[in-house]
């Protein structure tokens, strides 16, 4: 802001020499006719310097301005570009603050940078996600999208729940349709309008997003 003042104000001085030094050319008109016959008068000469200074003004006003453009431009650290725009039905709008990115995550792994992308852009097409997971073993991501839910079936000697009749190890999905699961007591009790999906059906957030890994 300070910079944008002090260049606001070399215009304005500039500008005033300028006024002046083509006032002076003026009345040298009608004066000393030999230094005229010289090429450049010294009311000439004053033009040009304010000309300059006055442009040398605007351009630093202009790139002060570029530059706190693009410094208020949030980019991503692993890579990934600037942050998407936020529209303004999104449930989070500060989704991207280096407060949650930073403080709240590890601000190393870049995989939460990725879950906020993928979140953003489900939304954007119309679904209403209620939250992801991920498995470092598959690198795959799992909304929570109503309808739809995750399953990876387990052996028996790792039990995390035991919806109709069979062993998992993990499930995803919104939280009601979780329970609309886990309470059916035979496959042939789900509900028909649930999408029941393997872990290896979930989503690559690369591929999905068409960003490259960082290196």
């Amino acid at each position: 802001q300070q910079f944008k003042k002090q260049a606001a104000q070399e215009i304005a001085e500039a500008e005033e020499l300028l006024r002046q030094s083509k006032k002076s050319k003026k009345v040298s008109k009608t004066g000393n006719k030999a230094e005229q016959a010289t090429g450049v008068t010294a009311a000439e000469s004053e033009t040009r310097t304010a000309e300059k200074q006055s442009a040398d003004a605007t351009a630093m006003l202009n790139n002060t301005e570029a530059s706190q453009t693009v410094a208020a431009v949030r980019v991503s650290k692993f890579g990934f570009g600037p942050y998407p725009e936020i529209p303004p039905d999104f449930p989070y709008p500060d989704m991207f603050d280096a407060s949650l990115l930073n403080n709240v995550h590890d601000p190393d792994d870049p995989d939460y940078e990725l879950m906020y992308r993928l979140w953003l852009e489900l939304w954007k097409r119309g679904e209403e996600v209620e939250g992801i997971a991920s498995v470092n073993q598959t690198g795959l991501f799992y909304p929570a999208i109503r309808g739809t839910i995750y399953v990876e079936w387990a052996p028996r000697w790792k039990v995390f729940g035991h919806p109709i009749g069979r062993r998992v190890r993990f499930m995803q999905g919104h939280s009601d349709d979780l329970k609309r699961l886990t309470d059916a007591k035979t496959e042939s009790d789900i509900p028909s309008d649930l999408k029941v999906l393997d872990i290896s059906e979930g989503i690559n957030p690369y591929t999905f997003l068409n960003l490259s890994k960082p290196q």
